[in-house]
């Protein structure tokens, strides 16, 4: 075929191609000889061999970055990657604006950071190492699932089985099972459509919630039978037009938030699950896998299946990701199915709106499209059936780098420097100073302390903080260096330990990452931040740009005292460990209503007491000052004045108090109003109460309680009694305050001063 006019050939010959063809030149071959030989341009061939070209082909001008810093920032991305923090294009783009902006390089970006196109040829340049993925959420109790737990629990099904003799059912595919229950969205999103170029606003108009969703329960065979499913509905009473729409073999559920409950498992168990074994003859035990959702670990479950001889097992906690074939392999191709068909639905009935009574109609054509290798698949990649932990997908658990070190330094490590340090020269602020002399004497003697007695305990303190102090400076400085742990950190800028073995990083590259700290039961180890103590000031400007992730799991967040519960679920460990939990749920249910029963007691015993102190308080007030306690009815809480614009007039003044009478009223001229409060004269002493009863020339009060000096408030019991209008000899008195209330101080003294008047003139 001629060659296109215009178009010159590039690269139409192999790498190894023209390096065999150097070599036979270099060994005697002529270039004419060695470039027919191998194929390859004869000048192309004559100026490498000369050197006047690189011997790696490579067209166009050199990259920003050196091969050797790509090379670096790829294993970065990889590394991070797997550790389960990915980047998106702007980290990237970030990053190497850090770098142009640390090196202080000339380049030819806008403000330092490369543009789209500059990522589009770097990932072209390093497409065998680097793709553009959608990731799959990941918690952080499942970041923590990690290969050894996992065999873990493969050993302890495995020991639980034989030892009850039942180990043989995992070798028939028959009597192999997987439960799990999924959402489905009603009017699922149609992801992207056709729409007009330029168009702003794009709408999808719905015929129904689009947030709605119904519970169905799946339950697939390890030989690619799909057994009938079980839809949960969120009624009191299913309607019947639902009903009819589902098929006959099919299970239909009912709870109050349409949430698959113990309950409507137990149903699904009962009425659907057995049945069908018995059914197809399907011989006994079986076994059931199922997650470690409360609804599935009932007693009533359990008792059920282990009189059925259905074995139970419950997959490994936060790992139906890696373990669970219903979520390995058949969820996702049901959901793709199930999008496509309600938008053919909609697209084929437009004036129509899919509601739950039309939902078993159309999953009817999802549930038929089921692969049954689907299913098989799933068991064979969780090693389920074949029966195999090597089977599992291992890869689908976090990478993470570990760095050997030896208990000493982990508790060394575990201790905040700084804090120890602050801590020893805040004490040593208290010590005198001749008396710290002769501690630091002492401790450079090795001996105990000889002083004064007083000061021995302090000693002893301060000696193991300073210990402690200098144990961790040591510690800094004899920390694992990374030339300990790889050959090929010693030329790198980045601190932080070595990564994973299982992270494949490209030759005579050297990458530290920092350490993922995850609290579990076998280890518990505190690392924070980098745990290769170094000069920052020798840091390249290309380490300074990279940033490592922190810990995985958050350090700070208080431990739950989880209790190990059994895998096989209708196993005797695991009826006495739940029939325990029964029993202690039913004591604690005991000792709160035994509480309740106190409380209330208690209650009544105190309405008894205020009943019995009221009627001694109407009899006549108290002449001692009784206990006084900060609780006041509603109405008592705030004073309300419905004030005039003259106060004189609704206050008491100077002048109705400058000589009082005391032969029939103790003083005239008192304007006594409901609802105001007053100064009162009984019984030698001086009260403030509200009035909130007139009746003749009777008032029945309602008395404060003074706490403090000019600190009044309301009893706790109400402190009521009916007087004469004689009585009241100050008033009305303005109250400030929310309880405890308050007297202006002048107000005050002058009720004091009118008080003393009248005292002595009783005596007169």
């Amino acid at each position: 075929m001629a060659q296109p006019p215009g178009r010159k050939p590039f690269f139409r010959y192999t790498t190894e191609a023209m390096k065999n063809a150097i070599s036979d030149v270099r060994h005697g071959s002529s270039v004419k000889s060695a470039a027919k030989k191998f194929d390859v341009p004869r000048r192309t061939l004559g100026n490498k061999v000369n050197g006047k070209t690189p011997e790696e082909r490579k067209m166009g001008p050199s990259t920003i970055l050196t091969t050797e810093e790509e090379k670096r920032l790829v294993s970065w991305i990889i590394s991070i990657s797997r550790m389960g923090f990915p980047l998106v294009e702007d980290d990237v783009l970030t990053t190497v604006k850090k770098i142009m902006s640390n090196t202080g390089r000339d380049n030819p970006f806008n403000n330092n950071k490369p543009g789209r196109k500059w990522f589009t040829l770097f990932m072209r340049r390093h497409k065998e190492a680097l793709a553009k993925r959608t990731p799959e959420q990941l918690g952080g109790n499942r970041a923590v699932v990690t290969e050894e737990k996992i065999r873990n629990w493969f050993a302890e099904v495995e020991a639980t089985l034989k030892s009850e003799n039942v180990f043989n059912v995992l070798k028939d595919p028959s009597r192999i099972f997987n439960c799990d229950e999924s959402a489905f969205q009603i009017c699922p999103k149609s992801g992207k459509v056709i729409a007009p170029k330029g168009e702003r606003n794009v709408y999808e108009l719905t015929k129904g919630s689009d947030k709605e969703s119904l519970t169905v329960s799946i339950c697939i065979c390890a030989n690619g039978i799909i057994l009938p499913p079980f839809i949960v509905y969120s009624y009191k009473r299913i309607p019947a037009d639902i009903v009819r729409n589902i098929p006959d073999d099919w299970g239909v559920g009912k709870t109050d938030n349409g949430w698959m409950t113990g309950e409507s498992f137990f149903e699904y168990i009962t009425n659907v699950f057995f049945p069908w074994l018995k059914q197809n003859n399907i011989n006994f035990p079986v076994i059931l896998f199922l997650d470690g959702h409360t609804s599935h670990l009932t007693l009533e479950v359990s008792e059920f299946c282990a009189e059925n001889k259905i074995i139970l097992v419950a997959l490994y906690p936060n790992a139906t990701h890696i373990l669970q074939p219903c979520d390995v392999s058949v969820f996702k191709p049901m959901k793709t199915s199930w999008r496509k068909i309600v938008h053919e639905w909609k697209f084929n009935h437009p004036q129509e709106t899919l509601n739950k009574a039309t939902f078993p109609i159309l999953f009817q054509e999802v549930f038929q499209k089921v692969s049954p290798e689907s299913a098989k698949n799933g068991f064979k990649r969780c090693g389920l059936y074949p029966w195999s932990p090597n089977e599992v997908d291992f890869s689908k658990c976090l990478k993470q780098p570990n760095i050997m070190i030896d208990d000493d330094q982990k508790k060394i490590l575990q201790q905040n420097p700084q804090e120890m340090k602050t801590c020893l020269k805040t004490l040593e602020k208290h010590i005198p100073e001749d008396t710290l002399i002769e501690f630091r004497n002492t401790l450079e003697s090795l001996e105990d302390w000889n002083g004064d007695v007083a000061f021995n305990e302090l000693f002893k303190v301060w000696r193991k903080l300073k210990k402690e102090c200098e144990e961790t400076k040591e510690a800094k400085n004899t920390a694992p260096s990374s030339t300990s742990q790889s050959e090929n950190l010693s030329n790198s800028g980045l601190e932080g330990p070595s990564t994973s073995k299982e992270i494949e990083m490209p030759e005579n590259v050297p990458v530290k990452t920092n350490v993922i700290v995850q609290q579990t039961p076998e280890k518990n180890v505190h690392e924070t931040g980098q745990m290769c103590v170094g000069d920052s000031s020798s840091e390249s400007p290309f380490s300074k740009a990279i940033k490592w992730p922190t810990s995985a799991v958050s350090v700070t967040k208080a431990k739950r005292n989880l209790v190990k519960v059994p895998s096989v679920v209708t196993s005797k460990e695991w009826k006495k460990y739940y029939a325990k939990k029964e029993q202690e749920k039913v004591q604690k249910e005991q000792e709160k209503e035994r509480r309740k029963q106190e409380r209330e007691q208690k209650r009544l015993q105190k309405i008894e007491d205020a009943k019995a102190n009221n009627s001694t308080n109407n009899e006549k007030l108290s002449k001692k000052r009784p206990l006084y306690e900060d609780t006041s009815t509603s109405e008592d809480e705030s004073i309300v004045y419905n004030e005039t614009s003259d106060e004189s007039e609704m206050f008491a003044s100077d002048e109705n108090y400058e000589n009082p009478d005391t032969s029939e009223h103790i003083c005239n001229n008192i304007d006594i109003k409901l609802e105001y409060y007053y100064a009162i004269y009984y019984e030698e002493q001086f009260f403030i109460g509200r009035v909130i009863k007139i009746q003749n020339d009777n008032v029945e009060i309602k008395f404060l309680k003074e706490r403090l000096e000019n600190s009044f408030v309301w009893p706790q019991n109400p402190d009521l009694d009916l007087i004469h209008k004689k009585y009241i000899f100050f008033g009305p008195i303005r109250l400030f305050g929310n309880e405890p209330f308050y007297i202006e101080n002048h107000v005050l003294r002058k009720i004091k001063s009118v008080y003393r008047l009248l005292k002595i003139k009783k005596q007169l």
